[in-house]
């Protein structure tokens, strides 16, 4: 049953092209003007349409819609199993279903309210489309978890290396800082150890029982522990590691 506001949108149960474009381009209450100005023209060109370009806008659509079989017609609003229509007949005509389907189809972001009424929301996305959306949402949501949770363990990774790094440098700044106590224990060991070698080689000797030259490292190590045995630093590991880095030193500036 047509309403008042059906009456008003110009609706029909189906419609000339010309009758549909004038709807489509939103001109029908120039129908009647539109209508004589066409006459039996089932389709005027541009010349006959520039007063109204939207509707020849929509005309061409209809026939390129009706010309690839996108668009169904019919025979006077009855529609047949027989072969389509010639485009230059009297009786062509568009259902409005039919009408609607293809503007939801082809142009899905036009609602023209005699084909869809006020406060149409057009689904400009199908089902369909909609699940793969969803799909591909969770999917990205479960490769963002995945990823958070590597970028946490990178992150924790780094906090581990930076205080190792921070602990190093600490040590290695300790070390070789003149400020720093190791620096000042390995320094008095090395004086330690010069001084008592002094003793030996330019003072002579601190003990008649002592025998000189040393012939071997280990006589000399004996000695320094024998005749300084409470020296800081002046332990028999100590004296050994001493030399060998005093040669290794020697070795690499001859």
């Amino acid at each position: 049953m047509m309403t008042e506001h059906d009456l008003e949108n110009g609706v029909k149960t189906h419609y000339s092209p010309l009758e549909a474009a004038v709807r489509l381009s939103g001109l029908i209450r120039h129908e009647a003007d539109i209508q004589t100005a066409m006459g039996n023209n089932p389709w005027p060109g541009a010349d006959e349409c520039a007063r109204w370009p939207a509707l020849h806008l929509y005309l061409g659509r209809i026939r390129d819609a009706l010309l690839h079989s996108e668009l169904v017609c019919c025979k006077s609003g009855i529609a047949g199993k027989d072969s389509p229509l010639p485009l230059d007949d009297p009786g062509l005509s568009i259902r409005h279903v039919a009408l609607r389907k293809w503007i939801e189809n082809s142009y899905p972001e036009e609602c023209p309210v005699f084909l869809f009424g006020k406060g149409y929301v057009p689904h400009a996305v199908s089902e369909r489309a909609c699940r793969v959306l969803s799909a591909e949402l969770q999917a990205k949501s479960i490769e963002l978890t995945q990823c958070s949770a590597s970028l946490d363990a990178i992150r924790k990774e780094r906090d581990l290396l930076v205080r190792q790094h921070q602990s190093l440098a600490s040590k290695y700044s300790n070390e070789t800082s003149q400020d720093g106590a190791p620096y000042r224990r390995r320094i008095s060991t090395l004086l330690g150890i010069i001084e008592a070698l002094e003793n030996f080689l330019i003072r002579g000797r601190i003990s008649d029982q002592l025998d000189l030259p040393f012939r071997t490292q280990d006589s000399l190590i004996k000695a320094l522990l024998r005749y300084f045995p409470k020296r800081p630093g002046m332990s028999e590991r100590s004296l050994r590691e001493k030399f060998a880095d005093a040669r290794k030193f020697a070795k690499g500036i001859s």
